[in-house]
């Protein structure tokens, strides 16, 4: 399996969330309209409306947007990128991101024990410091996991005794936030591709509380204005930017990028993760992580 998401990741082809109604399925616990806060937080069983039964743990786990802060495997301790994160819901459902690419799973709970299956994941683009990562997350995000919950954090360890170590974490607001762009989105955000190489990591935006908008597109500086409502984005025209000649996959990005800034855009905040879509095409973007956030 691992040889065959290798060479799927080479590609820039879109991919489908399959089994993730996942983008919908991994932020329906956490998702944040308009530039309001959200509800990302709760508490399991009892406390939600639903009754208990099998699918719900006796640890609260589900409700909660869960950040990966490190790996302990065979010995050795891996720190988390920022975007790897997990979440649970009361119907059997898991989801969330490895740190590049995001998945989906199905999960029983009996007791403190949960026991996880994946089923579905995207294959985009990752460097080899975080597909290590990637690599170590999904085996050990599998089969029987004891889960013990204290102040806010979240350990879950296998059979074998290797841990993943996980903190809640809040939802992220829309205005203030650094959103990095991650990918490309299509079909309405149902699909996404991953950027050029040479964009990665660079095309990133910020809305300010008076609206105003500034980042970049993958080579170039840009700054706008925007309304703002519950469900969309109306950007000022035309959008101010700089204009610097960059390396071939920065400009492909740009150039497709700044059509998503190019008037009024639907977008949603589902957690740390914003997709923006226009025409059925957009972007998706994420905020920082609990890791960045202490860096800085």
């Amino acid at each position: 399996m691992t040889n065959q998401r290798s060479a799927l990741r080479t590609s820039s082809r879109a991919v489908t969330l399959a089994a993730v109604a996942a983008l919908g399925l991994l932020t329906a616990c956490g998702t944040e309209s308009g530039s309001g806060g959200g509800s990302g937080s709760g508490s399991s069983g009892a406390g939600d409306g639903r009754s208990v039964d099998s699918d719900v743990p006796d640890v609260p786990v589900t409700g909660v947007h869960w950040s990966v802060t490190s790996l302990t495997v065979d010995g050795e301790k891996l720190d988390a990128p920022d975007r790897a994160y997990v979440q649970f819901d009361a119907k059997g459902q898991a989801g969330g991101n490895y740190g590049c690419n995001l998945f989906g799973a199905e999960y029983t709970a009996k007791g403190k024990t949960l026991t996880v299956r994946p089923i579905s994941t995207t294959e985009m683009h990752c460097g080899k410091k975080i597909q290590k990562f990637e690599d170590a997350f999904a085996s050990t995000f599998k089969g029987d996991l004891t889960a013990k919950v204290t102040d806010g954090r979240l350990t879950l360890t296998t059979e074998d005794g290797d841990t993943v170590e996980l903190a809640e974490e809040k939802p992220a607001p829309l205005k203030g936030t650094k959103w990095t762009v991650t990918a490309f989105a299509e079909d309405d955000g149902e699909s996404f591709v991953s950027l050029p190489p040479a964009a990665e990591g660079k095309a990133h935006f910020r809305i300010a509380k008076d609206g105003t908008v500034g980042g970049n597109l993958g080579c170039n500086d840009f700054t706008s204005k925007a309304e703002i409502t519950d469900t969309e984005l109306t950007f000022e025209l035309p959008v101010t930017t700089t204009r610097k000649m960059c390396e071939k996959g920065q400009m492909t990005a740009e150039d497709r990028l700044r059509k998503v800034f190019d008037g009024t855009v639907q977008y949603e905040v589902k957690h740390h993760a914003i997709v923006l879509t226009k025409d059925g095409e957009g972007l998706h973007a994420t905020a920082p992580g609990p890791q960045d956030k202490q860096q800085r």
